[in-house]
């Protein structure tokens, strides 16, 4: 069962600002994400504290927070971007 990875405007403008590595990094983690069969246990990923619906993958030094919904199988790409101001 592969999901469909819809990416929020906002996300998609932080991805398209960044810098090479990461972005091709998060966009190639993003392709790898669409072609699993479970998000939540094949990836390094744990649900925020506040909001159990909100998922959070870190990579490296930056994060990447979906809302994935299992009866849709679509992953809703949040937010993007460095640790220190994904959060915000």
């Amino acid at each position: 069962m592969a999901y469909k990875v819809v990416i929020e405007k906002t996300a998609a403008k932080t991805i398209g600002k960044m810098d090479a590595r990461p972005r091709t990094m998060i966009l190639s983690f993003l392709k790898a994400l669409a072609q699993s069969n479970n998000a939540r246990t094949e990836f390094d990923g744990k649900a925020l504290q506040g909001d159990k619906r909100i998922w959070r993958f870190r990579l490296s030094n930056y994060r990447v927070l979906a809302d994935i919904n299992d009866k849709t199988v679509t992953i809703t790409i949040l937010k993007a971007g460095h640790r220190r101001e994904v959060y915000r």
